[in-house]
């Protein structure tokens, strides 16, 4: 008798298990995907969710990197690592799973493994600066190792400043009080750098009212500097030109507000004492002859 009744007892496990399964099965196809889950921050659903996936498929590579996130995210960091590794074995987003093994490596004090997985998130094309920020690095941060992949991660996402054709006009940079040739003020100039390097923005308010604005960038395509400008009363200027022997150079066309256009020429050159001197000429006979437009003498501010 008792061997009876235990009979149907033995198939509770698999039917539980069947049962999670069919659950698992509907709410995925309801709609609901592991990364819903874990951008939603149901992370125990997540790690639910995804032992079964990759207990049924070994290969999911989708599956593992989000059980290892979650898995990440709850502190469970042994089992992270080795989610993780999965996902980097099944190549499913390369950079970010050697990332994310990184961070889990780290928080196990693993400090060889997680600079491997570091470096090789770097190489795959890990450009989230701010994720080198993570507390869990803070073991080695400052190891040479660390810090050269650092700098390499910084070129690769912003290569910009790493380029010397860009850094050509940088001696403008910088808050600036403009004077005319006999001293008096021209007004007030600020060159920023903007959007990691690859430009410069103007922003200049003149001395006797208006004011105007410029991009300026290089365009690796023709190998020249641009410069787009629009002012406060509904002019503009666009101007292509290049860097030689010290001079920022270019030339282009002036439209003024009531549509006329003439040839503009005009160059930036840093001086010994720091100062920078900007002129400007004008033709109205397209380019038989030339008038000075403009000619001021950058200094810096006192908040430089």
């Amino acid at each position: 008798m008792h061997s009876v009744r235990a009979q149907p007892f033995r198939f509770l496990g698999p039917l539980i298990l069947a049962g999670l399964l069919l659950a698992s099965s509907a709410a995925l196809a309801a709609g609901e995907s592991l990364q819903d889950l874990f951008q939603a921050e149901r992370f125990d659903e997540v790690i639910e969710r995804g032992q079964i996936a990759t207990g049924q498929d070994g290969g999911d590579g989708e599956a593992w990197f989000f059980l290892g996130r979650a898995l990440l995210q709850t502190g469970k960091y042994k089992k992270a690592q080795e989610a993780l590794a999965h996902a980097v074995e099944q190549s499913f987003r390369p950079a970010y799973s050697r990332f994310h093994l990184a961070v889990a490596a780290a928080h196990r004090k693993r400090t060889a493994e997680a600079l491997e997985a570091l470096d090789a998130a770097v190489k795959a094309g890990f450009l989230q600066v701010e994720g080198l920020e993570d507390p869990a690095f803070d073991g080695f941060r400052t190891s040479r190792q660390f810090l050269d992949i650092a700098e390499r991660q910084k070129a690769q996402a912003m290569p910009c400043l790493y380029d010397d054709r860009y850094r050509q006009w940088d001696f403008w940079l910088g808050n600036w009080n403009v004077l005319g040739v006999d001293g008096s003020p021209q007004g007030r100039n600020t060159i920023q750098l903007t959007e990691n390097g690859c430009a410069l923005i103007e922003t200049w308010t003149s001395a006797s009212g208006g004011s105007g604005t410029s991009v300026n960038y290089f365009d690796p395509k023709t190998s020249k500097w641009n410069q787009i400008w629009v002012d406060s009363r509904g002019g503009n200027i666009r101007l292509v030109g290049s860097y030689h022997e010290g001079t920022m150079a270019l030339q282009g066309a002036h439209v003024t507000p009531d549509g006329k256009s003439e040839l503009i020429r005009g160059s930036w050159r840093e001086l010994s004492d720091g100062r920078v001197r900007q002129f400007f000429e004008q033709s109205k006979d397209v380019g038989k002859t030339w008038y000075v437009w403009f000619e001021g003498f950058y200094n810096k501010t006192a908040e430089e």
